[in-house]
């Protein structure tokens, strides 16, 4: 029987139109972690979509559509496949929340006191893991990540709401219970200060076999009240604490160790998933259920998986609803020196999920570029110059031996992806097509090129079709492969044939360069040169430009330090 009364949701297959009405992205972990979650949506529908292993429940929440995944397994390698499939499949997908169960730190800063049922939202993510192997042993080292700026702001506005207004959680967890089966509603209770022991850091769990109750002295144990006033709550009325996550791929079970990654890195919570989702700029809710020590609680697990729910439902109804459905930023209508095209395609006033923009046409040119330019790009401009003429030329006809074909290589960060982006919007009115394929994997790669079929008049489900469709075409195109990471994959077979068309291919792997029409058109990108990293830098702070003159010096050594690396200096920068 279920364990959602009454809403279980129809099972569709929604096309690509349909798909662009979700707007937010939901990751729950478990299925402990999964069940709040859907219990806050107001219908749910089980969507399946070809090529795509996950399966995904979907619903609204105010004006927000959301779609929500769990994983197979718990850890950082169950996330890349999950994430990947799902942005594949929800191209208009603007925020991603990952939500679920962490362990807390019982005291830290001033005197605050963290208890279990408790939440604690990211401002910042650890990856605990990183580092290398050296013949002295593994060295350890930390890689810091942020959530988007729009949902940091997200964030703030809610936590003032919450001060001068107080918050919905309670109302939200009774609608919990309320949709939750009779049977299990009781296992999401507030179980109450007599079911919350802090022990002391320097005692440890007795018997793994066991529970607390069965094996531990409570005498080496705290109550909450023990612990003073700040760790008083009153019922279903969690405290919303803002801070640092570390996240690692096992699980953090020693208070020694808890209080060492707090020292040096501030972290207060503790999970398995974030560090590897961060790409996307994510924002994590964790339900306290533990306190990261050897004293694993699950009985709070039930709890705390609905407290972190209820934070991230009054988080959505703070963000701002998208129009009709649709993220406009990311489907942006791409314009040439910022003009309105006089012969765009003109608008079905019946066509309400402003889908029109991924159909445009002006003149005889196609538009697939799911992705806006970043508004912080700064240097390469040698790089574009030399390649916007290349393919300007063959454009023009100029004699070529083949098929124009440039490979841009280097290490994640370093702007491959935006080069392409930028030079796409460059020359888009001289193509009559530009066309983007995400080849990090096989089904994405595929239905890209279905969805470039489809756009073409071609009704196929096959990616050799596909490709054969825009290899005949009598016009000239460019067409953009991105993340050609795999060194056990030959991105040749995805390179349509014939003389008009230019292939862009970007890739974290040197050995791609044999790709490359000739040597000048394999690209490697290395850090910024140091003006242009310390522009970044600083327009990255969203700091006013005349004030720039001070802090050169500051930036340059931030910028040294970072090997003028785009990405972390953008990171630094916000």
């Amino acid at each position: 029987m279920s364990s959602l009364e009454g809403i279980s949701g129809d099972m569709v297959w929604p096309s690509a139109a349909e798909r662009a009405k979700y707007t937010i992205g939901w990751i729950a972990p478990m299925a402990i972690e999964l069940t709040p979650a859907l219990a806050l949506l107001d219908r749910i529908t089980t969507l399946h979509v070809a090529n795509d292993s996950n399966i995904y429940k979907a619903g609204r929440i105010g004006d927000h559509h959301v779609v929500i995944v769990t994983l197979d397994r718990i850890g950082l390698s169950a996330i890349p496949s999950v994430a990947a499939g799902m942005y594949a499949s929800f191209r208009n997908l603007k925020h991603m929340l990952l939500v679920g169960l962490g362990g807390g730190i019982p005291d830290y800063a001033l005197g605050e006191q963290m208890v279990l049922g408790d939440v604690v939202v990211s401002r910042k993510v650890e990856h605990l893991d990183c580092g290398r192997r050296t013949p002295n042993g593994f060295e350890f080292s930390h890689q810091t990540y942020e959530p988007s700026r729009a949902l940091l702001k997200a964030v703030n506005t809610l936590w003032s709401t919450h001060l001068s207004q107080g918050t919905q959680i309670p109302r939200i967890l009774q609608g919990i219970r309320q949709k939750l089966h009779p049977t299990i509603r009781e296992n999401r209770e507030d179980l109450g200060p007599d079911a919350d022991q802090l022990f002391d850091s320097d005692y440890h769990h007795k018997d793994n076999a066991k529970s607390c109750k069965n094996c531990c002295d409570p005498k080496r144990s705290r109550s909450r009240q023990e612990r003073g006033p700040k760790a008083h709550r009153e019922k279903d009325s969690p405290l919303i604490h803002y801070g640092t996550i570390g996240s690692a791929n096992s699980l953090m079970v020693g208070s020694e160790e808890r209080e060492k990654f707090y020292n040096e890195f501030g972290t207060i919570c503790f999970e398995m998933e974030a560090a590897v989702l961060m790409e996307y700029r994510c924002l994590v809710v964790r339900g306290i259920s533990d306190y990261s020590d050897s004293h694993k609680n699950k009985e709070w697990q039930p709890y705390a998986a609905a407290t972190a729910a209820a934070y991230a439902h009054e988080l959505i109804m703070t963000l701002p609803a998208p129009v009709n459905g649709v993220d406009y930023d990311r489907y942006q209508t791409p314009s040439m020196d910022n003009e309105e095209s006089s012969t765009s395609q003109a608008r079905d006033p019946a066509d309400t999920t402003g889908l029109h923009r991924l159909n445009l046409k002006t003149g005889h040119v196609h538009w697939t570029v799911y992705r806006s330019r970043n508004s912080l790009f700064t240097g390469r401009d040698d790089i574009l110059r030399n390649l916007e003429a290349t393919v300007r030329d063959v454009v023009k006809g100029s004699p070529s031996p083949g098929q124009c074909t440039i490979v841009i290589s280097g290490m994640g960060g370093q702007g491959k992806s935006e080069i392409c982006l930028q030079l796409a919007y460059r020359v888009r009115q001289s193509f009559w097509g530009v066309f983007w394929v995400d080849v990090s994997t096989t089904s994405s790669a595929k239905n890209d090129f279905v969805d470039i079929a489809k756009k073409l008049g071609i009704e196929t489900k096959s990616m050799e079709e596909a490709r054969q469709g825009l290899a005949n075409a009598k016009e000239s195109w460019l067409l953009v492969l991105d993340n050609a990471d795999d060194p056990d994959v030959d991105y040749q077979s995805y390179f349509p044939a014939g003389l008009l068309g230019v292939t862009m291919l970007t890739t974290r792997n040197r050995d791609c360069h044999r790709y490359a029409s000739t040597p000048e058109l394999a690209v490697e990108l290395e850090g910024l040169p140091e003006s242009d990293a310390r522009g970044l830098l600083l327009q990255a702070t969203n700091m006013a430009r005349e004030q720039w003159g001070t802090f050169q010096d500051d930036a340059q050594e931030v910028a040294t330090l970072l090997q003028s690396h785009p990405l972390a200096l953008i990171q630094a920068g916000a």
